[in-house]
């Protein structure tokens, strides 16, 4: 169950995350990425087996049988994001993952960071 958990993340940062917040064409791309919480925490062995290539710790690219059924489940008339064809093209580095408790700690500060401006704060009145 945990391998596949981690196979759908590597689909998902590769399929969305990787084309809209990585490209080339962005300004302020991401460059780094960094998983915590209780299951990356408890899991991180198995985790990166499957995200990460060994020698650069960079993000993988699709198993070609993913990427394969990515282009045949498209529907027609409907744009699908494209997959990164290689962990070199993205170079989006994974960082070992975070200290525990951090998760909590940066959900925090999140919401915090809602309640700075009054209009768009969390707990602004609507």
């Amino acid at each position: 169950a945990v391998r596949a958990y981690a196979e759908q993340w590597l689909h998902f940062l590769q399929t969305q995350f990787v084309p809209q917040l990585c490209g080339a064409t962005r300004r302020h791309r991401v460059e780094r990425l960094c998983f915590s919480g209780g299951v990356a925490e408890a899991n991180w062995q198995l985790f990166s087996e499957v995200l990460l290539h060994p020698e650069t710790k960079e993000l993988r690219p699709l198993p070609a049988a993913l990427a394969a059924d990515e282009r045949q489940g498209s529907k027609r008339g409907r744009a699908q994001p494209r997959a990164a064809t290689s962990a070199t093209t993205s170079h989006l580095l994974v960082l070992p993952p975070a200290p525990a408790g951090s998760a909590l700690i940066g959900a925090a500060l999140y919401s915090l960071a809602g309640m700075g401006s009054a209009a768009s704060g969390i707990w602004a009145d609507r």
